[in-house]
This record gives C-alpha cells, structure tokens and sequence, in this order.
C-alpha cells in the first residue's frame, strides 16, 4: 500500500515518528496492566506486526520488558494477552552453532542497544549480532549483522502449530506456510516468502520438534551484513512471492525504512502540537501510533485487484474487495473510531467498508473481529460507529449494506451467540434484556439502547423516518432499568422482578447484570437522551449530583459474580477518582 509522504512545513523539525517509543506499556502482565503492549514494528492499519518475542512459545503475553533476552523475531497478527496470536511465523538469528530449544537459544541483551520505532525495531545483542526490523504492509526487510563467520537463521513455529517450511538453496528462497486457529474460530493459513542477499550455503529441515523448525546457514566475515526480504499472504505462497515483489523488490533496507518512516509521519502529522514538552510530545505520538495500528488490513493486491481470504464464510474463499480485522467493537466505539472519523475519514470510510464485506459474506458484522466472529464483548457497536461516521460526512463506504447490517442487529435473534444481539428472543418484547435470560443484561440493554439511537440517526439521515421514529422510541427504554429505589441500572429479570432485593443490592459489586464493571460505572450510559436521564435523577442538578458522587465514592469494590479480582478492578481506583474508573472502557461515555 502507498502512503503519501511526509511534507512537513518546517523541513528541520523532528518528524512526529521520532517521538515514538514502541516499548511503552510493555511491562505489562495479567494480574496488572500497564499498557498490555508491545513493540511492534508496522505500517499504520497494516497486514502484518513485526516484533521481537521474550516468550517464543506463547500467544499471549510475547514482550516482557522486565525479561533480558530475546528468543525469536515474529511474524503477528493478533498479539492480544486476551485474544491469543494467530498466523504467526518465528525467526531467530544465531551465530556459530545452531540452538533449537527455545529457552536455550535467548539471547541477551540491553534495552540501552534497542531501538523501538513504528517504522524501525533494532536490538544489538550483547553477543553482538544485531536484528534490524523495516515494516511494509505485507512484508518486511529484515538486516543481519552477523560477528562471526558461521551464521544462521532458525525458523519455526510455535509448539503445536503446524505449517511446512521449504528451502531452495538454488535459487535463495525460503517459503511456506503456517496454519494457527485461535479459541475464537478458525483463520486463514498464511503463507510466506523470503529472499536473501546472501547465499544458503547449508541448511535442514529439524525432525523430532512440536513445531516446525528448519534453519540455513551464510558464510560471513565478521561484522558482515545479510538482509532479508520476506512477505506474507493469506492467499498463496505464490500470492507473498508477489506482495514483496509489489513492495520491497530490490529496495534497500534503508529505502524500506525510510518509506515506512513516511507513511508513519503522513498520519502522526495529522495532530500538531505547540507548546508542549518533549515528554508529552513522546506520549501523544506514542499514543497515536498505538491508535493507528489497529484495524489491520487483510486484503492483498492480486493482479491489480484487492482480493482476500475471507475469515467470515466456510473455507476462506477468496473475495473481492478490501476487508479489515482485529478490532472489539465495545473496546472502541466511544474512542478510535471517533478519533478516525475526524483525522482521517477517507481512511475509515474504507475500513468500515471493510467491516461491511464481513457482513456480506457471513451474514453479521462481527462483534470482535479475531478475525473472524468472537463471542466476546457487549453490544453491537458497529451500529453507532456506522451512524457516527456518516453523520460526520464519511460516505466511502456500502452504506445500505451498512444499514441492513444495522436492521439485523436490532431485529434478529441468532442462537449463535458470537452473532447479533443476545437476548433478542424476549428483549424486542419486554423492552430490556432479561437478567434470567442473558448474564451482564444490563449492560446488553443499555448498550442496545444506544445502537437504537445510532440506528435511529442514520435512518432520518437516509430519509427512512418511521424507522427514524420506531428506533429512537426503543433507544428511551433505558428507563425500564432504571431503579428509583437503589437509584442505580440494574438488572431485571423476565417476570419484571430485579436480580436483588433493595436490601442485597449493592452499587460497588462487580460483574452479575453488568460487563467488566458495576452499577456506578453504568450509571450515566444514556448519553443519546441527556435531558430524561437528568429526569431519572430529579433534574439536571441530581444529575451533576450523581456525577459527583460517582467520583466521591469510597475506592473499593465488590468482586461480585466474577469471584475473584479481576485486573482491572485494581487497575481502575489506582487513578484514585472514587468510583470512576477511567482504564477500563465501560466509563469512557461519563
């Protein structure tokens, strides 16, 4: 994909991707986030993550800032703690001698000789073998600067995951493919191809492994350096052969760099800032980056047309058109997508439409796409995303597709429960989702609530006024689980019971009728209505009340029906604002 390049008024200053640090919130772990991240070198919205791996065999949790050595370089596409990675690909330089074992084979090394970049990861180990890391879309150039005379590159996969790996000493070329199933349903097989600017004078096929492993070998001279050029496609090896002819060629790697460096600026720059410190320039940019990396594109350019493997039908057939994965609606629909309405529309009319063609091709827009459909997450979002961005003037994108999309969520029941709304069997009735019915239904209801509005805003928008009509009616039924007696949201049973008695309700319990959160963290989720819901509180000021109060409450928290602490209710009262807790999404409309 080409971006444009970066044209700063001002040719002396420092291009925004230099305040990047890739490394920030990666001393993370699951018992306490602090960032969940890890330093991934991309294109922004691109096909692929290129990062280093302190854990080789896992898919979770695969940078560890604390940790002091490095034991493969890999091939990502959904490096989530939560999710589990997929489709990945691991390669590890070494020098001398050949190491399999995963926890034998790291490599030591300093964070003071790593280099974390959007645009550029580097790590000089202390052996003093140095990895260089230049992203493109599909593909990447990787540079080598080996120490000794006997060097190698081991590939493999992780424990388990099966693939196949081919050498042509011949002709330079290492490809093959790599297959991987995440929990949240299967992915397309990704295939791979890599070049060398040196050539294979050795290699194997290692037998006897969980994973697939090979490795070749180059003859260098001290200090002598080898690049690679590698792709990947979830089409063919023959589809990756040609990605990386479309984008590396016979680029050098500081070509690659240097392009990537531009497409990083040509978004970063969207935001200029005066007056702040280097510091906040680091976290804002920084910030922006981590935004920009997700969605990520699964389409490739076959032939001259965008094409890809499908994660939404049977089989993965090959389509037409663009389509984009790795995104949680209910993580982002107050935040990202907003974001990208106003900084780059052109951009998110074509992700949404991405996200249009899923529901082509399977029936539903996803409501976490991982890549295929998850049943993970709260609400269908994409609702109020599809709304919001029209609204705002974004129209490159299948609109009445979008739309019917929209109708489904709100009209159909699936018994799939990754698809749709749930608890749509008894909620169109009853107007809320049942608590008897559907776990954490007040959430389900309030976030449905929502949707309706953004159905309701589209649909006038488009001219379809009784739609308009009957969807902002159903978006006032927050008031059906509204409390005065606790005066909270709270969960109510099919029968028109609440789940508790006054007496056993409790606004600091977590979890039960309510998603990752309690009672005070839902206690505003009406923002489509801000007038009735100051009703509910008795007017405008009981409503800046409860606000007030929100932030004033005690810091402490009930664990609920998830029975134990879970991450973050620690990680929401360290902000110390009383019982707003702002890491955590279900707050972020407050």
């Amino acid at each position: 994909m080409l971006w444009p390049l970066w044209t700063p008024q001002a040719l002396a200053a420092t291009p925004p991707s230099d305040y990047v640090n890739a490394l920030r919130g990666s001393n993370s772990g699951g018992a306490y986030s602090r960032g969940n991240t890890f330093p991934a070198a991309a294109v922004p919205f691109g096909f692929n993550f290129w990062t280093p791996m302190t854990d080789a065999n896992s898919k979770s949790w695969i940078y560890d800032y604390t940790r002091s050595a490095i034991q493969a370089f890999t091939i990502s596409h959904m490096p989530s703690p939560w999710m589990s990675d997929r489709q990945t690909f691991q390669v590890m330089p070494q020098s001398g001698a050949v190491t399999v074992d995963r926890a034998a084979r790291g490599a030591a090394f300093s964070h003071a000789n790593e280099t974390a970049k959007a645009h550029h990861y580097s790590v000089k180990f202390n052996s003093g073998l140095q990895t260089e890391i230049a992203p493109t879309d599909h593909g990447a150039s990787w540079q080598f600067t080996f120490p000794g005379t006997a060097s190698y590159l081991l590939f493999d996969t992780a424990d388990g995951i099966g693939g196949s790996i081919s050498i042509d000493r011949t002709n330079g070329v290492v490809s093959g493919y790599t297959d991987h199933s995440t929990g949240w349903g299967p992915a397309p097989r990704m295939f791979f191809y890599a070049k060398f600017s040196k050539a294979i004078t050795d290699s194997l096929n290692v037998t006897g492994q969980r994973a697939v492993t090979s490795w070749i070998r180059f003859n260098t001279f001290a200090g002598e350096k080898v690049t690679m050029s590698i792709a990947t496609s979830f089409i063919s090896v023959a589809q990756a052969q040609s990605n990386l002819a479309q984008e590396i060629g016979t680029k050098s790697f500081d070509t690659v760099k240097q392009e990537a460096q531009s497409a990083w600026d040509s978004v970063l720059g969207k935001i200029e800032v005066e007056g702040a410190t280097e510091d906040q320039k680091t976290i804002l940019y920084s910030n922006l980056y981590r935004a920009f990396l997700y969605p990520n594109s699964a389409w490739e350019n076959v032939g001259g047309t965008p094409s890809y493997a499908s994660p939404y039908a049977s089989g993965h057939p090959v389509k037409t058109g663009k389509v984009y994965v790795n995104n949680g609606f209910w993580d982002t629909y107050r935040t990202t997508w907003p974001l990208y309405t106003l900084l780059i529309p052109n951009k998110t009319g074509e992700m949404l439409d991405g996200f249009v063609n899923g529901y082509k091709d399977g029936g539903w827009v996803t409501r976490w796409s991982a890549p295929g459909y998850a049943n993970i997450m709260v609400g269908t979002n994409s609702d109020v995303i599809f709304a919001d961005a029209y609204l705002k003037g974004v129209r490159n994108f299948d609109v009445p597709a979008a739309y019917d999309s929209m109708l489904r969520n709100a009209a159909t029941y699936s018994s799939d429960p990754a698809r749709g709304r749930k608890g749509m069997n008894r909620s169109v009735f009853l107007g809320y989702t049942p608590q008897d019915v559907v776990g954490e239904s007040t959430s389900w209801s309030l976030e449905g609530y929502l949707n309706d509005f953004g159905i309701a805003q589209l649909a006038q928008a488009l001219g379809k006024t009784e739609d308009a009509q009957y969807y902002l009616n159903r978006s006032l039924n927050y008031v059906n689980l509204f409390s005065p007696s606790v005066g909270f949201f709270r969960g109510k049973n099919a029968n028109g019971t609440w789940r508790t008695s006054d007496a056993d309700f409790k606004a600091n319990r977590w979890g039960c009728e309510y998603t990752e959160g309690n009672a005070w963290h839902y206690s505003v989720l009406a923002p489509q209505d801000g007038l009735g819901l100051a009703n509910l509180y008795s007017g405008k000021s009981g409503l800046a009340n409860k606000i007030d109060a929100l932030f004033a409450a005690p810091r402490d928290y009930d664990v609920g029906c998830y029975g134990g602490v879970i991450h973050e209710m620690k990680e929401g009262y360290d902000v110390n604002m009383g019982q707003y807790a702002h890491s955590n999404q279900p707050v972020h409309h407050t």
